[in-house]
């Protein structure tokens, strides 16, 4: 097949998940009557019988876990009843990302409208002035303003020395956190994060606002609420979860379908006014939706001007004042974009010009806006496939923020790299950094050596996950509506990817659009005579390939859209088929 050398220098590797035990799968599906392909991404979930599918496909609040099985939670609690009873200050200090701010939210709402109690308030810090976490001027803020109780949310985990100037306050702290934590323990009253070492309680992988929600959880009960008084507060978790990128499985999945359930059935004026401006169709609201659409837009606010006006936009009930509020959000958004694709492209024409590493990439300049170097991160790790960090520089320090690829733990990465570092802080996927002018080149060095020894000095090659291969008689509205509600998807249970092999573009409809995409219809002659429309997003380097009618093989995400319920395919993956040309 000689048009193949038309074809991306670099194609993909399929990777097929494992095959279930053959007993295991004919006894499940005995039970549950669904198509194999669904019975096998269940059973890989550890879904194994009716009872547990029951569960699975209607997650329901009797599903999470005591709030009190997270270490920390009595001491918690006791603090803020005691700060209730005296009438205590207390102050919410949130992260400026979507998760701090969704947290900060919620913790406001609870407070006010359940416990109708007002000597709240909440700070997010200036991510340009005061940068990530509790800041030596924030804290001098609470304590002129005499909070005498500070509860961090979605940071606090390794800010040692700032509660020890808290403490010097007369400040009490109590630490939400999600992040790994540091070597040493910060000296709060209080630390609620179930990744510190001893800590029992049974999932790890909460968000900073899902740590909240434990938190008036376990209030809750000494007020006599249950779970279910508490369900309109998971709107805040769902949005935070999806934002966040946490593992969509157990507790997390639970809350954020909670969560979506009542973003259909009472949406705050905020979020209705979000999704509006999205575009997005509240009652069929996916996780991807707050990824791609609310998310933005909530994170705009700290990216480019404060933190601050995405808690107030939240947290507004006045539609005028929400739509006035949005609407600065959407321009904020629009002036992100544009730092956005300036900065991409001014950091891969570094990398075609030649970067001093192999098997990473670390960008830096020091104009660069700070609140858009993650964005730009994953934009690189996109195109090149390898582990990136973008950097910039502000008051004399280097900041910026790191992202991955599968298989790569930045936080284990920037921790060999800890010597060269101010500070660091993050997850496997996704981190920060802070280091001095004086070690910058040391540390792209270093970090790019940390890289080819985890990759075994090999370029990692990219690789598309295939949950199962089927045909295009099985690709059907019904069949796309059960797979459906294997959601809401998210790391760890991730919309499925299905493979057909031998297809052929239908009637040479191809076209490119946006920035390197195309759409075209696709079919498989040997079973099925439809021809279904498909989208590639990148795909623009496969147009000259498809357009000489070969067959190909195809992995593809599916999906439902417009009234009609026309089903569409995503492509993730073309490569050549074996078979001959048509």
């Amino acid at each position: 097949m000689a048009a193949t050398g038309i074809l991306p220098p670099t194609l993909p590797k399929l990777i097929f998940k494992p095959e279930p035990d053959p007993e295991a799968l004919r006894r499940f599906k005995d039970q549950l009557n669904i198509h194999p392909a669904f019975l096998k991404i269940l059973l890989r979930l550890n879904v194994r019988h009716f009872e547990d599918a029951r569960d699975f496909f209607r997650p329901h609040q009797d599903l999470l876990h005591d709030p009190f099985l997270m270490q920390d939670m009595g001491a918690a609690t006791e603090r803020i009843l005691k700060a209730l009873r005296r009438k205590e200050y207390i102050l919410f200090w949130g992260d400026y990302d979507v998760d701090g701010t969704t947290a900060t939210a919620l913790m406001m709402s609870f407070f006010r409208d359940y416990l109708e109690y007002d000597r709240v308030d909440f700070y997010i810090p200036d991510r340009y002035s005061e940068g990530y976490g509790l800041s030596p001027q924030g804290l001098q803020y609470a304590s002129d303003n005499r909070f005498t109780l500070l509860i961090s949310l979605d940071c606090g985990i390794r800010a040692v020395e700032e509660i020890r100037l808290a403490r010097s306050f007369d400040l009490d702290v109590i630490v939400c956190d999600h992040h790994l934590p540091g070597t040493e323990l910060p000296p709060a009253h209080a630390i609620l994060n179930p990744k510190q070492p001893g800590c029992p309680y049974p999932f790890k992988e909460l968000s900073g606002c899902g740590i909240a929600f434990k938190l008036v959880q376990a209030l809750a009960t000494s007020q006599g609420l249950s779970v279910q008084d508490l369900l309109p507060l998971t709107d805040w978790v769902a949005i935070s979860s999806c934002a966040d990128i946490v593992p969509l499985i157990g507790e997390n999945r639970t809350l954020v379908y909670l969560g979506l359930q009542e973003i259909k059935r009472r949406p705050r004026p905020a979020v209705q006014a979000l999704a509006a401006a999205c575009g997005l169709d509240l009652e069929n609201l996916t996780s991807e939706d707050i990824v791609f659409g609310i998310s933005p837009r909530i994170n705009a606010a700290g990216r480019i001007e404060h933190g601050r006006l995405a808690v107030q936009m939240l947290l507004e009930e006045n539609t005028d004042r929400i739509s006035s509020l949005v609407q600065k959000l959407e321009n904020l958004n629009e002036e992100r974009r544009a730092y956005d694709r300036q900065m991409t492209i001014e950091a891969m024409e570094m990398v075609a010009s030649g970067v001093p590493t192999q098997f990473s990439i670390v960008a830096f300049r020091d104009t660069w806006h700070k609140g858009v170097v993650g964005i730009v991160a994953a934009r690189l790790v996109e195109k090149y496939h390898l582990p990136a960090v973008v950097l910039t520089q502000s008051n004399g320090i280097i900041t910026g923020s790191a992202r991955s690829i599968p298989g790569f733990d930045l936080y284990e990465a920037l921790s060999s790299c800890a010597h060269l570092l101010l500070s660091f802080g993050g997850h496997a996927h996704a981190a920060g950094l802070t280091l001095l002018p004086q070690n910058l080149d040391a540390f792209i060095q270093r970090f790019d050596q940390v890289a080819a020894e985890r990759f075994g000095f090999e370029k990692p090659t990219p690789f598309v996950i295939v949950d199962d291969e089927i045909s295009f008689q099985h690709v059907t509205t019904s069949f796309v509506k059960i797979k459906n509600q294997l959601g809401p998807f998210g790391p760890g249970n991730m919309d499925p990817v299905f493979l057909s092999r031998n297809l052929i573009v239908h009637d040479d409809e191809i076209v490119e659009f946006g920035e390197g995409h195309l759409k075209f219809k696709v079919r498989q002659p040997s079973c099925c005579p439809t021809a279904y429309p498909a989208v590639g997003f990148g795909f623009a380097p496969y147009k000259d390939f498809l357009k000489q009618g070969l067959y190909f093989d195809m992995a593809y995400n599916l999906s439902l859209y417009g009234r009609q319920d026309r089903i569409e395919l995503e492509a993730k993956a073309i490569l050549p088929s074996n078979s001959l040309c048509p």
